[in-house]
């Protein structure tokens, strides 16, 4: 079960990583606006992987979309079960402002999560109410939702690039 936590704290946590990103000059005011994509691989203590891919675009540093896919791989003895799990508390986010999630089974053994997020769109004030209620548990010291209560409004890519960079594991392109 803890594994389950982690689970969804990774998950959550990868919403806002950064790292390196590609960066170009468009029109005559000398807008910045560039796209960072950056990736992982995690490994549990029973040998099974998550690998993890982020896309943000940003404009003038400022944060505009981020999409974030995760492949977790599990013994399928137990994929029935966390698939369950999961799928109430991606349900909880479905009905968010500027942000969609995918939630599926792949195969046997696998389960893929996509988050979108667009910054401009996102109704804060619903992911705050969201992650207060997925925040129940106080004894196990895990916040599934600590990654999305780090969310405001104007997210810079510095900002970013200080909470998540290179020294969490994250090769970023």
């Amino acid at each position: 079960m803890k594994k389950l936590g982690i689970f969804f704290l990774v998950t959550l946590l990868l919403l806002s990583i950064t790292g390196c990103s590609n960066n170009s000059t468009k029109g005559n005011n000398n807008e910045k606006t560039g796209k960072l994509v950056c990736s992982k691989t995690e490994t549990d203590e029973d040998g099974y992987t998550t690998d993890t891919t982020i896309t943000t675009t940003y404009k003038n540093n400022k944060l505009l979309t981020i999409k974030q896919e995760s492949l977790q791989k599990m013994d399928a003895t137990y994929i029935d079960f966390v698939y369950g799990l999961g799928s109430l508390v991606m349900k909880a986010f479905e009905n968010i402002n500027g942000m969609s999630v995918s939630y599926e089974k792949v195969g046997s053994d696998s389960i893929k999560t996509v988050f979108d997020v667009n910054y401009e769109k996102l109704d804060y004030d619903a992911l705050e109410e969201v992650s207060k209620d997925l925040n129940t548990d106080e004894d196990s010291g895990d916040d599934p939702t600590q990654a999305i209560t780090n969310f405001k409004k104007d997210l810079t890519l510095d900002e970013f690039r200080e909470m998540y960079n290179d020294a969490n594991g994250y090769t970023c392109k």
